[in-house]
């Protein structure tokens, strides 16, 4: 019997040794273990999703580490002027990577975090990356813009930048039209998918995107273009074609006039008088002796062209070469 309760009582000293070695090990990983967090903050000035040369780093972003459900910061960073974090001593647990909105400045925002929610393991490190970029809007959602914002816009380009002698680049999206005004040089043709980034702007009372830097993407191909009348083409259809590539079909040429060194035609096909632009830059059959053909009163064409607001209310058609002008 003593030696059943010798036995008995040895079990009970090691269980409770056992208990307060587990004790210990729980304590040390749930209070006092901590890992390592390390990443990057980047901003995408191509609008691509991903890190690529065109990219710069963001420094003097301010990071915070956030529990998901108390929602509580453990850990405050600044970014160096390379963009690049680390923060050490991080308690183990779950945590969401938080940017100040306020450190990132201009219209930019924060547009993807890599990893989401991450984990971070006793003596362990992790990587996270986060970009900030501008928002990406359609054609239609920047004329309701605020004026001023930074954005991106996808589309299809109607032209090149040097079609006209005016810089402008026009766009499609499945929205609608829009023109892009003070286009820097790019490679892009008419039927390349580009991808705009510029300022949301007012040009003779129509919204545009300004200050524009075009990135191609892939050739495609340019939608169908809506046939008009020219009194709709005259007011771009109260506003709703502005910016568009419009067709009309078989306007008579009714008068002719030199402005800035272009060629204008009044044209009609009936409905009322269109004013179509042949921007001397564009082809040089737009300049005399006009090879384009016969530009006397009467003569009959089919036309192709972008409009362009005028500023008091009236579009004009903007051919983009001869090919867009077809004898009748």
């Amino acid at each position: 019997m003593r030696r059943i309760t010798r036995l008995l009582a040895a079990a009970g000293i090691a269980a409770g040794i056992a208990a307060c070695d587990n004790a210990g090990a729980y304590r040390t990983v749930g209070i006092t273990a901590t890992g390592i967090a390390r990443g990057i903050v980047f901003f995408d000035a191509n609008g691509s999703g991903n890190l690529d040369p065109a990219d710069a780093p963001l420094g003097g972003v301010l990071v915070r580490f956030v529990t998901p459900l108390s929602n509580d910061t453990v850990a405050r960073i600044t970014t160096g002027v390379d963009g690049t974090f680390r923060s050490t001593g991080i308690p183990v647990g779950t945590y969401t990577l938080v940017i100040d909105p306020a450190s990132v400045g201009d219209s930019a925002q924060i547009t993807n975090v890599t990893a989401g929610p991450f984990t971070i393991r006793p003596d362990d490190s992790v990587s996270v990356e986060a970009m900030a970029s501008f928002p990406s809007l359609s054609t239609q959602q920047v004329r309701s813009a605020t004026l001023g914002t930074r954005v991106f816009v996808t589309g299809v380009a109607l032209h090149s930048r040097a079609t006209y002698s005016d810089t402008l680049l026009h766009v499609v999206d499945t929205a609608g039209a829009l023109r892009a005004t003070r286009v820097r040089p790019t490679a892009a043709v008419a039927g390349d998918s580009v991808r705009l980034r510029g300022r949301v702007a007012l040009r003779n009372g129509e919204r545009v995107i300004d200050d524009v830097t075009v990135y191609v993407l892939g050739a495609t191909f340019i939608p169908t273009v809506p046939n008009v009348g020219t009194l709709t083409a005259s007011t771009a259809d109260g506003g709703a074609l502005d910016a568009a590539m419009v067709q009309v079909f078989d306007a008579v040429v009714s008068d002719t006039a030199t402005v800035l060194g272009s060629l204008t035609l009044t044209v009609d096909d009936g409905s009322g008088p269109l004013t179509v632009l042949l921007d001397r830059v564009a082809d040089i059959a737009f300049r005399p002796p006009f090879a384009v053909g016969s530009l006397d009163p009467g003569a009959r064409y089919d036309l192709i062209g972008v409009l362009v607001p005028t500023g008091g209310g009236s579009w004009v058609l903007r051919p983009r070469s001869a090919l867009d002008l077809t004898p009748r």
